[in-house]
């Protein structure tokens, strides 16, 4: 019965978020914050460290995202809460490439198993490109140095597991260490 219940309590949650997407946009990534009251879509930028600042303004849903890329977004919120567990790739606990990886296999998806890697698989989004539910965002100190990977589910948010006593969770996109963005299922 408790599985039921939280089933429910996080397929509401996402069709929450699916709705509030669908009726207000995307809300755009500004100097580290979610602009109060700008529509449009997150983009990353050329320049380390933020998000946003090549922002382009777009009313209504983010037009393009995959079945893929939806399923994979669905399967790692229904892992939230989730403990984090460094090397984790499975329901004990998962890091924060473990996460992703699982989540794209479920969508059939295959991918790497380190953020690293995951990263050079790519194919990596152009600065300045928006940002779809399912991209991948990679932080870390540079391109060859990548350390952290998380989900993008929409309104500046990605799904993730950050680090050592945290759990699987939705927070804004990092503007520090950000290193760009791929989309692996087109």
């Amino acid at each position: 019965m408790r599985t039921s219940v939280r089933f429910l309590l996080i397929l509401l949650a996402v069709v929450t978020v699916a709705a509030t997407s669908l009726s207000l946009g995307v809300a755009v990534w500004v100097d580290g914050t979610a602009g109060a009251g700008a529509l449009g879509v997150v983009t990353p930028v050329d320049a380390p460290g933020g998000i946003g600042d090549n922002a382009t303004a777009s009313e209504g849903p983010v037009a393009g995202e995959s079945p893929a890329a939806a399923e994979a977004v669905a399967w790692a919120l229904a892992r939230l809460g989730t403990p984090y567990r460094w090397g984790g790739e499975g329901t004990a606990g998962f890091d924060c490439s473990g996460l992703v990886q699982a989540a794209f296999a479920a969508a059939g998806v295959g991918l790497p198993r380190v953020a690293q890697d995951q990263y050079d698989v790519g194919p990596p989004l152009a600065p300045g490109t928006a940002l779809e539910p399912g991209d991948l965002v990679f932080f870390g100190g540079s391109p060859e140095a990548v350390d952290h990977v998380g989900i993008v589910v929409g309104a500046a948010e990605m799904v993730d597991a950050p680090h050592t006593g945290a759990v699987v969770r939705v927070e804004p996109i990092w503007s520090d260490g950000y290193v760009g963005a791929t989309r692996p299922a087109p």
